[in-house]
């Protein structure tokens, strides 16, 4: 009986530590669930890591985002477009429009993929948009405590030229 006893129990102390060793995310939105492939496909621009700087319950979330361009890219004006200089200000404020036009923007979506929030001031806060295989960058970005509270996911989509509308048909 003890046999058996120390045997579940050493299975039993086996499985805790194993879930132990597994990584914990803090993330209030799991990198596995940020859809950049809108980006890899125009500009050859993979997600590396995620951090997000939240002090507490019901604040708003600011986000990092490394990226990297996975090949050599050599337009990459819309991306840089798209982004705000933000250097040394801290995410959420914007120092100057790097570009023009933004092109694409972030789409924020709860678990009943109902978008709560759409994205469009993202900041370059580190690194040099060169489109250069292996070259990395920072971006920076708030999305609100509201929608942070029941975020289940992220998309990047592409900016409409002209809205959409269900009576031109």
């Amino acid at each position: 009986m003890r046999v058996v006893l120390s045997v579940a129990f050493l299975f039993a102390f086996a499985a805790v530590l194993a879930r132990a060793d597994e990584p914990k995310s803090d993330l209030p939105i799991p990198q596995d669930k940020w859809d950049l492939s809108y980006l890899e496909k125009q500009w050859n621009v993979t997600l590396k890591s995620v951090k997000c700087n939240k002090k507490g319950t019901g604040e708003a979330g600011y986000f990092e985002l490394l990226l990297e361009f996975t090949k050599d890219t050599s337009d990459v004006q819309g991306l840089v477009s798209t982004m705000i200089e933000s250097r040394g200000s801290g995410a959420g404020s914007a120092s100057g429009v790097l570009g023009g036009k933004p092109v694409f923007h972030l789409c924020v979506f709860d678990s009943d993929n109902v978008m709560i929030q759409k994205v469009t001031q993202i900041g370059l806060s580190a690194g040099e948009i060169s489109g250069k295989q292996g070259d990395a960058f920072r971006v920076v970005f708030v999305i609100n405590s509201d929608a942070l509270g029941k975020a289940a996911k992220v998309q990047a989509r592409p900016l409409e030229s002209t809205p959409k509308s269900s009576a031109s048909k």
